[in-house]
């Protein structure tokens, strides 16, 4: 029947593996027709090639009924004749709207044209192709999303790749999600002196300092201050520009499973 593949064999390469790190591909049995043909191993290797970061924005607060931009940017464009990629949303809190599509203007592909794309609830797929290479670094294409309406301040949605690939895979790519937090007073605002990441005041994304809790709570609103986490302590006082004289808004500030404190011990 002549030469082929007699298998394919799929390995996965660590995550926290470093560039330019390599393993052996080592035969230990080769064996055909029980031994009964002669076989010759030839061994191989698999060395871990610089991957090119595919982004979105890390956060991007926004109001309700806002038409947001997200740019899908790349660090290192050389060479790049195509892309795909699928993002992520939750529909409730963004959505597509279809007088909105995805733009290439004053990205790395505007000379390419408009991309292909295909939306659907909580997700959209952007292709887009050329015979002339890219070069540098940027963005390759703009997305473009809705905060609904109905959504509430304090809500946020990830921003997740589903795939991403560059010149069908033969550029290995690294994905970094992002997120959208819904901005706008709210009647209750959550603060976590401890807390790292997304902050958009809710309970599960708490800010983390009492003066972005202020400037976000309701007149007469109340700020729900945990008292149970690695750091119940704020050096922020009542003076200076969050001064609660100075924003004439009444509020209440409630420390929740535990003590917390405020200012100077």
């Amino acid at each position: 029947m002549g030469p082929g593949s007699l298998a394919v064999l799929r390995l996965r390469v660590q995550p926290t593996a470093e560039n330019g790190a390599s393993s052996p591909l080592h035969f230990d049995v080769a064996e055909l027709n029980d031994g009964g043909i002669p076989v010759t191993p030839c061994h191989g290797q698999v060395t871990v090639a610089a991957a090119v970061h595919m982004s979105v924005p890390d956060c991007i607060a926004e109001d309700r009924g806002t038409i947001i931009d997200i740019p899908v940017t790349v660090d290192d464009a050389t060479d790049v004749l195509g892309y795909y990629f699928k993002l992520t949303f939750d529909n409730s809190v963004v959505y597509y709207d279809a007088n909105y599509p995805p733009t290439t203007a004053g990205t790395l592909t505007e000379a390419w044209g408009s991309p292909v794309s295909e939306p659907g609830a909580g997700r959209i797929s952007v292709a887009g192709a050329s015979i002339t290479p890219l070069s540098g670094s940027g963005a390759l294409v703009v997305v473009r999303l809705k905060v609904k309406w109905l959504s509430d301040p304090g809500m946020v949605s990830p921003l997740q790749f589903a795939a991403g690939d560059l010149n069908d895979g033969d550029i290995p790519v690294a994905t970094t999600d992002g997120w959208v937090v819904v901005t706008g007073t709210m009647d209750e605002a959550w603060a976590d002196f401890a807390h790292d990441g997304v902050e958009s005041g809710s309970y599960d994304f708490p800010f983390d300092t009492l003066g972005e809790a202020i400037d976000t709570v309701a007149h007469a609103g109340i700020i729900k201050i945990k008292g149970d986490t690695a750091d119940n302590t704020t050096p922020e006082t009542f003076t200076g520009p969050n001064a609660l004289g100075a924003t004439g808004k009444p509020m209440r500030i409630q420390a929740i499973n535990g003590p917390v404190r405020i200012g100077a011990p």
